[in-house]
């Protein structure tokens, strides 16, 4: 922050205070008036510690807002007599670098000033154009208007930047031509003089605006004030029937003429001589009512009367008793959802019946005094009440309403159905199901027969289940169906269990079979047959499980490469082991890939006990398309069960290194000598070695090839030897 500008902005502000002070102290107090908001950058982002400047267009009066350096928020407490509607408060903005800024405008509404203040926020923008449009002309035709007139407003406005908006008086106007702008306003509703604001704002990113009062027209003072004069209204007829018609006819006056007379609200029409003719409506009950007249002139204060002498006469009812409903008969009763009911209706009345409805439904005439027509039911269960109206033919059109008679929508009945369950099991597995009959009332006897596939699953059982008098059945695998018949003296109902039936998986891994009821019969307890539907079942031998390898090892994890010369016992041999299972069949093979390492891509791995399988090897080649210094192989175990199924997402990680590669770049070569060397002379550290290998060990003592477990000169003398062609590999 600028610390003068700061020290500024604290001062302004003391003296405003300071003011204000003292101005309350001889002053009587006034409204305040709070303008406040927040402040961001162009990107969204806040702006804190903004400098916020308020000058009041119109009274040329400037503030400094109050902010905050940790802050985006900016507060001005004014006071009502700083501000007054429609004046024109600018705001200048700009961010503490002032590399963004913002001039924008706002004009004071009633609304702000009744409710002390309002919230104005700020977005800056990188400086561009900061030049307002130049209003150049602002025409209005008529300049002279008629209370709340339309005025045609021509502005010719420009701007490098072009122009975004053009509004008068806050309606927007229209681009006709070059520079052009037009539309129409709508003058004040009392006499005076008014200035027309315009605010042309250009299409840069600063929305800079101009305003421009300079333009006026006036509304002048009314002429006639005198309303016009009612001489006579004449109703015809002054006793009607509810509703009924009235013919009205006023005679009226004026010396501005007339331009509009009602009756009631309905405009009446001009017959000539100074006479207006129409018709109204009667009230619909009875009682006597005074129709009002009101008559306007044609000037431009458009002044009226209001008569409201005349009176007209809607006499008393004659018939007021409702009819009577003798009976409701409903057929039937008890329907199912949405059915058809016929209902019969009896009813009388003095004056006769006009209507008859049934739940809204118009029933018809068909004898004396009876009404008939059908009605739908409900669609969902319950006892429903059915509402009848019947209407007599007075002219008060009585009615009356009765909602005595019933319907029943019974529940629903659930079908019955006879039903195997879906079995999935494993090859070589029985299980035993149920046939079960659901929903089931007073059943006496049932006969089913049952088919299947016998290359797949076999019956091998069936035991009687509920009906306890007799139980027979039938079983053929090599056709592949079963019959069977039970009978019950006294009926079972409900949810009932016809058969055990116990079924063997004989076919292969993956193969399904379907269970159909082919023919079945269901008796109850009178020797009726029932009704019902079957539900097959599936018959499933569950797919081959693959094989699991789990528990992968290498003992020892990482060994020196065995090029054939002799080294420490133990140092290139390594174990390779897994345990295998298969859940549904028999491991047939375990193979490891040891082609990395010189081996066979198929090697097979011995059974050992258990699930535990493993193979012994060593390594004949190392690196090769590995790179230094990653030398770990991912040897991959095959597993094959009995079904044929293959896992090989298992692999064993070893790390394979060559004798006397002490620098890890998977060469021998002069520059191991030379680590071996400073190393003796305590120039580099200990080479990095595995457990139970030392890598530069590669000579012992009187040159044998063994090793003597420690890295000395010998070592690195033999390593030189060697990349001069003069020993063999280590």
């Amino acid at each position: 922050m600028n610390p003068n500008r700061s020290y500024l902005r604290c001062a302004i502000i003391a003296i405003v205070v300071m003011i204000g002070t003292i101005s309350a102290a001889y002053a009587a107090p006034t409204a305040s008036f709070v303008i406040s908001g927040v402040v961001f950058y162009e990107n969204g982002s806040e702006c804190n510690d903004p400098t916020v400047n308020i000058t009041n267009l119109d009274t040329s009066g400037t503030w400094v807002a109050e902010t905050n350096e940790s802050s985006n928020d900016y507060q001005m407490v004014l006071d009502s007599d700083n501000v007054s509607v429609n004046d024109t408060l600018q705001f200048n903005a700009a961010s503490p670098a002032e590399s963004q800024s913002s001039v924008t405008e706002h004009v004071v509404t009633q609304n702000e000033l009744d409710t002390g203040g309002f919230v104005y926020n700020i977005s800056l923008a990188e400086p561009g154009d900061t030049t307002p449009p130049e209003i150049t002309s602002v025409v209005l035709d008529p300049t002279v208007s008629e209370p709340n007139g339309s005025i045609n407003v021509t502005v010719n406005v420009t701007d490098e930047s072009g122009i975004d908006t053009v509004t008068a008086e806050g309606v927007a106007l229209a681009l006709v031509a070059n520079d052009t702008y037009v539309g129409t306003i709508t003058a004040a509703g009392t006499p005076g003089t008014y200035n027309v604001t315009v605010v042309a704002t250009d299409a840069s990113s600063n929305g800079n605006n101009a305003t421009d009062d300079s333009a006026t027209y006036t509304v002048p003072e009314p002429g006639d004030t005198t309303p016009p004069t009612i001489h006579s209204v004449l109703l015809d007829p002054t006793e009607v029937e509810p509703n009924g018609s009235i013919n009205v006819t006023v005679n009226v006056t004026d010396d501005s003429g007339i331009a509009s007379v009602t009756a009631e609200g309905v405009s009446l029409a001009d017959a000539g001589n100074d006479t207006w003719t129409g018709t109204i409506t009667a009230a619909n009950a009875s009682g006597t009512y005074n129709v009002t007249v009101v008559a306007t002139d044609n000037s431009t204060n458009s002044n009226n009367v209001t008569d409201d002498s005349a009176t007209y006469t809607v006499p008393e009812p004659g018939d007021t008793t409702p009819p009577t409903i003798h009976s409701v008969a409903l057929d039937p009763t008890e329907v199912e959802p949405n059915g058809s009911i016929n209902v019969t209706v009896n009813v009388t009345d003095d004056s006769g019946i006009a209507s008859v409805t049934a739940e809204g439904v118009a029933l018809a005439l068909v004898a004396n005094d009876t009404y008939e027509g059908t009605i739908t039911a409900s669609d969902t269960p319950g006892t429903y009440n059915v509402t009848v109206v019947a209407t007599d033919n007075s002219t008060n059109s009585n009615n009356v309403t009765d909602d005595s008679a019933t319907y029943t929508v019974p529940e629903p009945v659930p079908p019955v159905i006879i039903s195997i369950e879906d079995v999935a099991i494993r090859r070589g597995e029985n299980k035993t199901v149920p046939i079960m009959v659901f929903d089931v009332v007073d059943m006496s006897g049932c006969e089913i027969n049952f088919i299947y596939d016998p290359t797949i699953v076999y019956v091998t059982d069936v035991a009687r289940g509920d009906l306890n008098f007799s139980f027979e059945y039938n079983i053929n695998n090599g056709s592949g169906w079963m019959r069977a018949n039970a009978l019950d003296m006294e009926g079972q109902s409900g949810n009932v269990t016809f058969a055990y039936v116990t079924l063997a998986a004989v076919g292969n891994k993956s193969d399904v079979s379907e269970m159909e009821f082919e023919d079945s019969r269901l008796l109850d307890t009178s020797f009726g047959e029932i009704t019902h539907i079957r539900d097959n079942g599936t018959f499933s031998i569950l797919p081959n499980v693959l094989p699991d390898v789990t528990n992968v090892s290498a003992t020892p994890d990482t060994i020196l490469y065995d090029n054939g010369r002799p080294r420490t016992p133990g140092i290139d041999i390594i174990s390779l082991s897994a345990h295998v299972t298969d859940t549904d069949g028999s491991i047939t093979a375990i193979t490891i890939n040891l082609s990395s390492i010189g081996g066979s891509p198929v090697q097979p791995m011995e059974y050992v006990a258990g699930d535990l399988w493993e193979v012994t090897t060593n390594a004949t080649e190392v690196a090769g398309a590995l790179n230094a210094p990653n030398f770990t192989h991912e040897l991959a175990i095959t597993a094959t069960d009995d079904d044929g199924g293959i896992n090989d997402s298992a692999s064993i990680e070893l790390t394979v290194l060559k004798r006397g590669d002490v620098t890890g770049d998977g060469l021998v070569d002069k520059k191991d000598a030379d680590y071996i060397s400073r190393y003796l002379a305590g120039l580099e550290p200990e080479a990095s070695n595995p457990p139970g290998i030392l890598i530069g060990d590669v000579i012992g003592n009187a040159g044998d090839p063994m090793g003597n477990g420690i890295v000395d000169l010998m070592d690195a003398l033999y390593i030189a030897k060697y990349t001069s062609g003069m020993v063999e590999e280590p």
